[in-house]
């Protein structure tokens, strides 16, 4: 999975629980961790540390070689499978959300039979406990720091952003939301972009 992709993901799963959790747990993969220390501590990716602190989350990884802890996630994906998408046909990704929806809504109207609750009066309790989530999934913008080239452009994903000529040289701070790029220098908004997912293009402000 792509870094973006899986920040993402996180994002709207925090908007659909209306807060942040206390800590989230996840398996050892490259987009979270590069490894352990000799003590067995997390070396985080630096990519990733930023985002869960500027979000406020506490990050764990499940033990290595504890298959119990991953199957407590992935039994979560073989329920979705099972219940919700076998035997179930889609025009469109809007039809699948729509279909979803009404399957939340059934599913966490139900009963457990583990404490006679439904999913639906606990999460309003949860709810409470945790901290807000004041970003939104899709104008989070992940930082980048890129050097501005002389031809005062900086280069994402191989297309070319123009940014004002007096920082050629310096490096800036990109925040990268779904649909815009916002570039920063010391603190202060110096351009801002409609995100282009094409190849090789080049997106100039000729202000700049």
């Amino acid at each position: 999975m792509r870094y973006e992709t899986l920040i993402r993901c996180i994002l709207r799963g925090f908007e659909s629980l209306g807060g942040v959790p206390w800590v989230l747990v996840f398996d050892n993969m490259r987009t979270v961790t590069k490894g352990r220390t000799e003590d067995g501590t997390p070396i985080w990716n630096p990519k990733f540390q930023q985002f869960a602190s500027e979000i406020g989350f506490y990050p764990e990884l499940c033990d290595p070689f504890s298959p119990n802890q991953k199957g407590t996630v992935e039994n979560g994906v073989r329920f979705v499978k099972n219940n919700f998408l076998a035997g179930r046909t889609f025009l469109n990704d809007d039809d699948l959300l729509i279909q979803l929806e009404e399957w939340l809504v059934e599913r966490n109207s139900h009963s457990s039979q583990a404490h006679g609750r439904t999913a639906n009066e606990l999460l309003e309790e949860e709810r409470r406990a945790r901290d807000p989530f004041e970003e939104k999934s899709d104008s989070y913008g992940l930082l980048h720091l890129l050097r501005v080239s002389p031809e005062s452009i900086i280069r994402f994903q191989t297309n070319c952003y123009s940014v004002p000529e007096h920082l050629i040289g310096q490096v800036v701070a990109v925040r990268v939301a779904e649909k815009e790029l916002r570039i920063y220098s010391d603190n202060q908004l110096v351009a801002q972009h409609r995100r282009n997912f094409k190849k090789k293009q080049w997106i100039r402000d000729l202000s700049h």
